[in-house]
């Protein structure tokens, strides 16, 4: 199998990120553990949801059919399969902490309790009201 020097590039970008978010990051939770993680996951954030706003204009121009069935049936734009060919996409891990944020903030909204993997203070109180049958 030949790899790329493109590949090998992103390859060796995804590694170094891994390894230098280990520092910053709780390896069991993926919380940030310092100022220097809490900034980067926010960098990360910024980057996903700027890389969905030219994703989606790419899409209007390429695949507005996709784009108009989506939003028929009620889903996200931006479907899977339209992020797969998106150009602009950014990395896994940002996109990855992109949908924790929206996850939270959908739970919170309709009431629900937080997910187990939430390990942030606010979704730990949350959740223990939840179990106590307060917040509902």
């Amino acid at each position: 199998m030949k790899i790329t020097k493109e590949q090998l590039k992103q390859i060796i970008k995804e590694e170094l990120s891994v390894v230098m978010n280990e520092a910053n990051f709780d390896l069991k939770t993926g919380m940030p553990i310092s100022d220097k993680g809490r900034e980067l996951e926010k960098q990360m954030i910024q980057k996903a949801m700027a890389a969905e706003t030219k994703c989606l204009d790419w899409a209007k121009e390429n695949k507005s059919e996709e784009l108009i069935a989506a939003s028929r049936e009620g889903k996200f734009p931006l479907t899977p399969e339209i992020m797969k060919d998106c150009p602009y996409k950014a990395d896994d891990e940002s996109h990855r902490r992109l949908q924790i944020v929206r996850d939270r903030k959908d739970r919170v909204v309709s009431g629900q309790r937080p997910a187990d993997d939430d390990y942030s203070k606010v979704a730990k109180s949350r959740r223990s009201l939840h179990d106590k049958g307060i917040y509902e």
